[in-house]
């Protein structure tokens, strides 16, 4: 029969068998996780290079194009405005990023700025409705007059004169320039923003989205007026991109104006290139066909083109 010793002696044979096991374990299993930890860090460090490296061939090969179209434009650009005044107009905003480079295209075209306008949804409707007189002193109290409100507006900033004047004393910080009359438009749009709203705010938002709309509907129908070149901008990183918003209003578009090759595509399309240009999915080309074709620049039209005066700076 086997005594109490004999059980001691086997179960501390076991323990220290489950012991040496788990020291060896644990010593094999850290040397194997630090083995993979290491070709981890490896890999990883690997593909971090791989991305930098291919980030900067990719930003090389964005200033050697920019560079290319740059040492190109005045051949392509310029001359294509001259004589010509270019009305500059954003709805609700209008960015720095957007307006001064599309001020300095206009200025490489040799074109005329004649305005800088930014009409604003939230207007005081009243007071506007006072400025456009008749039927629209109602517009404060009636929605349905907005979109011909916004008609109204359009035509008297592509018109100038003297409701374009009047327009500029009753909203000095919205409207600003001589107002003598545009030949071309440069549009911006500005992307709608997704508040969080609580279930009662929803439909006076959506009311006020649909005045903005209409009134908005509106400036673009009085802007067409004469059938002048009507372009629609937006900066490289503007998001989400307003290119469908553009396309669906049947105007040309330019979807990068903060770039060299932008600007460029902004001043041949305000010279009457027809298209969605830029370096977007959305865009049909990057520049007109008349840029790379070569096209000679547009004959001056009408008179010197010079500002009365000087537009204001950028907001």
């Amino acid at each position: 029969m086997f005594d109490f010793r004999y059980h001691a002696l086997s179960l501390a044979a076991v323990f220290l068998a489950l012991g040496i096991g788990i020291v060896l374990g644990v010593t094999a299993g850290d040397s194997l996780v630090t083995e993979a930890d290491r070709n981890i860090r490896d890999s990883l460090r690997g593909n971090v290079e791989d991305a930098r490296q291919e980030a900067r061939d990719a930003r090389a090969r964005l200033e050697g194009r920019d560079e290319l179209i740059q040492s190109t434009f005045g051949a392509l650009a310029g001359g294509r405005l001259r004589g010509r005044r270019v009305g500059v107009v954003g709805f609700d905003s209008l960015p720095e990023g957007v307006e001064s480079p599309a001020r300095r295209a206009i200025e490489d075209g040799d074109g005329a700025l004649d305005s800088v306008t930014v009409f604003n949804a939230d207007i005081d409707r009243k007071k506007l409705g006072g400025v456009l007189g008749g039927r629209f002193r109602r517009l404060a109290d009636e929605d349905d007059l907005l979109p011909a409100a916004g008609r109204r507006v359009g035509r008297a900033l592509v018109r100038g004169g003297r409701l374009a004047a009047a327009l500029e004393r009753a909203f000095p910080d919205e409207f600003d320039g001589d107002y003598r009359g545009i030949g071309a438009v440069t549009y911006f749009h500005q992307p709608e923003a997704d508040p969080k709203l609580r279930p009662d705010e929803a439909p006076a938002a959506e009311r006020a989205r649909d005045r903005a709309d209409a009134l908005e509907r509106g400036l673009i129908a009085g802007l067409r007026v004469g059938g002048r070149s009507f372009v629609g901008v937006e900066r490289s990183d503007t998001d989400p991109s307003q290119i469908e918003f553009y396309e669906q209003r049947k105007l040309s578009s330019v979807d990068s104006v903060d770039t060299v090759g932008g600007r460029l595509a902004l001043v041949l399309a305000l010279d009457g290139a027809r298209g969605t240009f830029g370096f977007k999915p959305s865009a049909d080309r990057p520049l007109p066909e008349t840029a790379s074709a070569g096209g000679a620049p547009a004959q001056p039209r009408g008179g010197r083109g010079q500002r009365r005066r000087r537009v204001r700076g950028g907001r």
